[in-house]
């Protein structure tokens, strides 16, 4: 009996070490995985202290698709540094520069580097008669918040390269690079690659628009509305960028509309990301970039260019045309900025019946009272002034718009010096004011501001003078078997 007993306490006491033995087992592989991950980050600490983040920068960049559409100037050991385009530009009489719609690492980080970036300006095909010079002096402005390209920080700039007059006042063809200067160094980095520099076409046109990079899928019949929309407005050119993640539905139906409309309205483009994928962290700048390729490209042919989206109608309320209204604005108050209140036009409140679903301009005319400055407002722009884009309004200036006036109301001059701009208004919305059409629970609103805001809709029928030409032409467009029912047979 005792023996017995004795063996059935030694298998108890056995049963409790077991997982006291398991415990200790798993912590020290835990202890032994730990020891290998410290090991491995020494180990890359070494190699990037010993090589520099040259290391870092490949190892990222072997893992992107190339960067489509953009020039790679970054310096993997110093800085990041792509463009998407260059234009030659006149500042006045035998003064030229050239306008780089860049993103690159902080202007703060070559200046904390002491570091100089330059721009290499030649004929094209020609190594002789280079022209070098600082693009950092003064430093651009970043037109949005930093963001992120992998782990390094990234923004939107227009930088600007000073280039000499033509001596036969003509602009031959020219190409440019990017390269840097040490404060240390006697001489510059070598130029190893060479970018077109484009000369904006010349014209005498009233508006255009710029909208942001397309992402996403847009429906068929909002988007045909829309530009039909403009159309009406005055508008002759739309400029229109497509990226890797605009949908193929999207892509057809505006390659569709562009083929079956006259005289053209939309002008496609293509931006690509600068990791060759998706735009994680630098998607926004992406598209800013193509809102300031698309304003240089037509800043000698339009007078004023309006930066809005897909979603957004600058309405006038006392003009039929977009032009109309902004000579008037502009001969009583000449400014280098136009911006217009924003006012929503929510999807939840109630459309009217009798117009078919299709459309949404056309058909949902309850609004709510305008936004206040800097909750969503858009702008025109007097072209010729303007140095830089934002999605709301120019973000820096010309040189030769410092003759024009302050702005004329108080609030938005005090308004303006904090921004650090000083030439631009607010329109009173009794002139005209942004349409936003979108859903009220997809803002920022919580659900009970949104049915605070619903239950205070009016009605607004600024849009009856266009309606009939607008359902009219809509209709005959999306009724066209050779462009948008081929969309359909193509998705089935």
């Amino acid at each position: 009996m005792l023996q017995r007993n004795s063996t059935a306490f030694a298998v108890f006491r056995g049963s409790l070490q077991l997982p006291l033995l398991m415990r200790r087992q798993r912590n020290q592989r835990l202890l032994q995985v730990c020891l290998l991950v410290s090991l491995c980050a020494i180990v890359v600490s070494l190699l990037v202290t010993s090589l520099g983040s040259r290391v870092v920068y490949l190892a990222l960049r072997a893992g992107w698709g190339p960067a489509e559409h953009w020039y790679d100037f970054s310096q993997p050991s110093l800085f990041v540094f792509y463009v998407y385009s260059a234009f030659v530009v006149d500042l006045g009489p035998r003064q030229h520069a050239i306008r780089l719609i860049s993103i690159s690492s902080p202007v703060e980080l070559f200046a904390r580097n002491h570091l100089d970036v330059l721009c290499v300006v030649r004929r094209r095909g020609h190594n002789t008669n280079m022209q070098v010079a600082s693009i950092l002096r003064p430093p651009p402005r970043h037109t949005t918040e930093s963001g992120k390209l992998a782990w390094f920080d990234v923004a939107d700039y227009v930088y600007s390269c000073p280039i000499p007059p033509s001596p036969h006042n003509q602009h031959a063809p020219l190409e440019l690079s990017v390269v840097y200067k040490t404060s240390q160094a006697t001489e510059v980095s070598e130029a190893t690659t060479f970018m077109p520099v484009e000369v904006p076409t010349r014209g005498h046109q009233a508006v255009a628009v710029c909208v942001q990079a397309t992402y996403g899928h847009l429906s068929r019949e909002r988007v045909v509305e829309w530009l039909e929309m403009q159309r009406l407005l005055g508008v002759s050119l739309i400029g229109v960028y497509l990226t890797p993640r605009t949908h193929r539905d999207t892509r057809r139906t505006l390659s569709r509309y562009a083929e079956a409309t006259s005289p053209p309205l939309i002008e496609l483009r293509t931006i690509g990301y600068l990791d060759g994928g998706r735009g994680n962290g630098h998607l926004l700048m992406v598209n800013l970039a193509a809102i300031n390729d698309c304003f240089y490209r037509h800043s000698y042919t339009h007078r004023y260019i309006a930066v809005i989206d897909f979603d957004e109608v600058i309405m006038p309320r006392k003009h039929r045309y977009l032009s109309d209204m902004m000579a008037e604005l502009e001969a009583t108050t000449p400014l280098a900025n136009y911006m217009f209140l924003n006012t929503y036009f929510f999807l939840e409140a109630k459309p009217d019946d009798n117009v078919s679903a299709q459309f949404t301009i056309a058909r949902f005319r309850q609004r709510v009272s305008s936004s206040a400055w800097m909750i969503a407002h858009k702008s025109v722009v007097v072209a010729r002034y303007c140095a830089s884009m934002h999605y709301h309004q120019c973000d820096s200036f010309n040189n030769f718009s410092s003759s024009l006036p302050l702005p004329f109301t108080p609030a938005s001059a005090a308004a303006a010096v904090q921004l650090g701009v000083s030439r631009l208004n607010v329109v009173n919305d009794s002139d005209a004011v942004s349409h936003h059409y979108r859903s009220c629970y997809g803002t920022a609103h919580t659900a009970g501001k949104c049915d605070q805001l619903l239950a205070s809709t009016y009605r607004d029928d600024t849009v009856l003078r266009y309606r009939a030409q607008l359902v009219d032409s809509v209709r005959r467009i999306l009724d066209s078997t050779a462009v948008f029912n081929a969309t359909l047979r193509e998705r089935n």
